[in-house]
């Protein structure tokens, strides 16, 4: 299961058990908190296009938190049940739009469908729900990929391969990915990006 987990999702999940510890447990707040803080990437742009003000949400949450007193934790932590139900719910997700790897948009897709946790109260709060969310993901996905295809000359904008120039070899418009065949000393290599990822370097 842990394998379908992508890099950033993995990397928000280990974000959330520090936000968490001195909470005792982490929580589907905490992993709220730390895909809207730095207001960054994909899943960012998303709540932003549905209206949703990222600083005002993570404030809230933070406030939650002072009304919690801390809770001093040795060694792992523990997930608790909402949370556990929606990484289980982040899974069903990804399959469900056909989506080979877990996100973080699906990691919110998770949080929102978990019904009754704190978090998805505050998503609703700001008019988020499982359907409106799903619907924006699959809209930003194929309007962003469809602009690229094979043959375009391209410039990748994150990640370890920053402004390494590639061409694209492939792109699947349903989950907004595009592969691009990167030189890496004097190999081709092909890379695997979201389409926000890369920008074209000449009209193709």
């Amino acid at each position: 299961m842990v394998d379908r987990f992508t890099e950033g999702a993995r990397r928000s999940i280990a974000s959330a058990t520090i936000e968490a510890r001195r909470h005792g447990v982490v929580r589907s707040d905490h992993l709220l908190f730390v895909v809207v803080r730095d207001g960054a990437g994909f899943s960012a742009r998303i709540l932003r296009l549905m209206g949703v003000d990222l600083a005002t949400l993570a404030s809230q949450i933070q406030q939650d938190w002072t009304a919690s007193p801390d809770v001093a934790v040795a060694g792992e932590m523990a997930f608790s049940p909402d949370m556990k139900q929606a990484l289980a719910m982040s899974l069903e997700a990804a399959t469900e739009l056909g989506h080979r790897h877990v996100r973080i948009e699906h990691l919110l897709l998770g949080i929102v469908k978990t019904g009754e946790s704190r978090a998805a109260e505050l998503l609703r709060h700001f008019g988020v729900s499982a359907d409106s969310l799903r619907e924006a993901i699959t809209e930003q996905n194929v309007g962003g990929a469809k602009h690229f295809q094979g043959g375009d000359r391209v410039r990748i904008l994150e990640g370890p391969f920053k402004n390494f120039p590639g061409v694209v070899e492939q792109f699947v418009a349903e989950e907004g990915r595009v592969r691009v065949a990167v030189p890496v000393f004097g190999r081709v290599t092909p890379v695997d990006l979201r389409w926000y990822e890369v920008e074209h370097t000449q009209a193709s």
